[in-house]
């Protein structure tokens, strides 16, 4: 309780990793393309590392609040 479920949390690793791999080759800081890959390669020179937080249920239920006006326009 109070965190993302693991399959969640590791898909949103892996697309936050995915494009920051994207980023890196866009902004030319390195030569090649990353692979179409989801968990990331052990040799490619960018690696990210997060670490699952505890999330606080109170400020994801006033997100959905937040998420009303913006539906709305």
């Amino acid at each position: 309780l109070g965190r993302l479920p693991d399959p969640v949390f590791r898909f949103l690793t892996g697309v936050l990793g995915y494009d920051m791999r994207v980023s890196a080759s866009d902004m030319l800081l390195i030569d090649r393309y990353p692979p179409f890959a989801l968990t990331p390669p052990a040799d490619y020179p960018v690696q990210i590392e997060v670490r699952p937080t505890p999330l606080n249920r109170l400020a994801v239920l006033f997100r959905i609040f937040l998420m009303i006006p913006a539906a709305i326009v």
